[in-house]
């Protein structure tokens, strides 16, 4: 259910641009270190294979996005010399784009309540009414969201 969800062209794109952002600080050395001067949090890049993991990078990264916007404003990653290379750049834009923390959170808000719903059925002493009640929450708190989705976009 996740991975189909995962395949939805914008959810994709979403995806795609957070991995970029996680690849970025958690592979290069000095672009971690300097990450670390503004987060205590550290951000995770979990196997693929991971269940939910999708939602799991995604909720990091929102964590820490206010560090993020810092780091790449910051004089050490105007002087860092990996920020002048293509995934520097590419990760600069990633975070100074306003549209992309709001489509991030869009995402969680959708996952979070399936990936909750899956973890329960994975427990013991699931029973089918108790799934059926977190199936009814999970499905008003999805249409809510893209109710408050729509008014936002009118306003």
């Amino acid at each position: 259910m996740l991975e189909d969800i995962g395949k939805l062209p914008w959810v994709r794109r979403v995806h795609k641009r957070a991995n970029c952002v996680v690849k970025l600080f958690t592979k290069k050395r000095n672009a971690r270190k300097i990450f670390s001067e503004y987060s205590s949090i550290v951000l995770i890049r979990p196997s693929g294979t991971r269940f939910g993991y999708i939602l799991v990078v995604l909720e990091r990264l929102a964590r820490v996005w206010r560090s993020l916007e810092q780091v790449v404003v910051s004089n050490y990653w105007d002087d860092w010399s990996g920020s002048c290379k293509s995934d520097g750049v590419r990760v600069k834009t990633i975070v100074q784009d306003h549209s992309t923390l709001p489509s991030i959170i869009v995402v969680i808000s959708i996952m979070r309540p399936l990936f909750s719903l899956l973890r329960l059925t994975d427990r013991e002493g699931s029973t089918m009414g108790l799934l059926y009640e977190f199936m009814k929450r999970a499905r008003v708190t999805l249409e809510r969201g893209a109710i408050e989705d729509a008014l936002n976009k009118e306003k």
